[in-house]
């Protein structure tokens, strides 16, 4: 039926509604799909019996028809299946608001993945607590109540995460599609992976500071490259002939370099949509990007920059530096000379 809709001759509000019905029928469908899928992968390898039969479980070949079949990969296939397995044996609630098209696929493996590791039946109760409230919330707003109603549930869930995830961490390396590569550290000890990139940060201002022409975030990259392979250098970290000549011809044009991102490796868009870029004049005479924070900051920074600032501020005694008066108010600065005057009053000073 909703095929059958001629669009061109709808309002702006009727095609609202059209959205909101084809995205409830394809949150339909991708339940019915994760069902047969689910059930296949019970039902085995095909035969020429004609008998109908189920496994008592899903094993690591599970996967292996489905796979053939769809075209899929193995690895995308097992991770269909788990989340069909999750919502239809362990959160019925989830797959049925999925079935009926309450919430979408996005939306029921938010549930599957925050209540992964908690026992069946507090499972079911945090998911019983906001499953009325998902279909108005944003996928982000629910997996934030879903964090904090599942830490509020288990307390020490927080730590087997994090040591379940620290445990499974690796280096991923992929070939992108413009012929460049990709190197990932995945599932980093926090405070290890904020040193390396601030190390990486700090190269990179030290070789900018020598005159380097590339930006910091290709200084980091060179950086980071040189010192995995091991090819010592002292403040301008080598690049192949090849990456010289790309980067001369991007000053050279208009190409949009950093991508919008700031040196350290984390991203952070400018208000203006604009990539931020390194300019001079900073504390210290380091080079700072133009959104205002320092290089190699990531999340959280902003509290780390303000207590910075203010120990920028603090002169050696530990009493921090007052501003002059002209950026202070007239009525601050009479209300300062009357304590003046009444402390030279008490102590008979002045």
């Amino acid at each position: 039926m909703l095929a059958s809709v001629d669009r061109s001759r709808l309002t702006a509000a009727e095609l609202l509604t059209l959205v909101a019905a084809q995205a409830q029928q394809v949150a339909h469908d991708q339940a019915q799909l994760l069902a047969s899928m689910w059930e296949a992968g019970y039902a085995g390898y095909p035969d020429d019996s004609g008998c109908v039969s189920r496994r008592e479980r899903l094993d690591e070949f599970s996967a292996d028809e489905l796979a053939f079949t769809l075209r899929w990969s193995r690895t995308a296939v097992a991770v269909q299946l788990d989340l069909a397995k999750d919502l239809i044996e362990r959160l019925p609630a989830v797959y049925a608001a999925l079935l009926a098209g309450r919430i979408d696929l996005v939306k029921a493996r938010a549930f599957a993945e925050a209540v992964a590791l908690l026992d069946d039946d507090t499972a079911r109760q945090v998911v019983a607590g906001l499953l009325g409230q998902a279909e108005r919330l944003t996928v982000g707003q629910l997996r934030d109540r879903l964090r904090y109603r599942v830490l509020k549930a288990d307390p020490a869930l927080a730590r087997r995460r994090y040591r379940r995830s620290v445990a499974d961490r690796r280096v991923c390396g992929q070939i992108d599609g413009d012929g460049t590569a990709t190197l990932s550290g995945i599932s980093l000890p926090p405070d290890r992976a904020y040193a390396a990139a601030d190390r990486l940060a700090r190269l990179a201002r030290a070789a900018k500071a020598d005159g380097d022409v590339r930006s910091l975030a290709q200084l980091e990259a060179d950086a980071l490259l040189a010192l995995v392979t091991g090819v010592p250098f002292t403040l301008r970290p080598p690049a192949d002939p090849l990456t010289d000549d790309a980067d001369a011809e991007a000053r050279g044009s208009d190409w949009p370099l950093d991508g919008g991102r700031v040196s350290g490796g984390f991203t952070r868009p400018r208000g203006d949509g604009q990539p931020d870029k390194p300019v001079t004049g900073s504390a210290g005479g380091q080079n700072m990007p133009a959104g205002g924070r320092r290089a190699g900051a990531g999340p959280g920074s902003a509290i780390m920059d303000s207590r910075a600032h203010a120990c920028r501020r603090r002169r050696p005694g530990g009493h921090r530096r007052q501003p002059p008066d002209r950026h202070r108010s007239a009525g601050h600065r009479l209300n300062r000379d009357r304590h003046s005057q009444r402390q030279r009053e008490r102590y008979g000073r002045g």
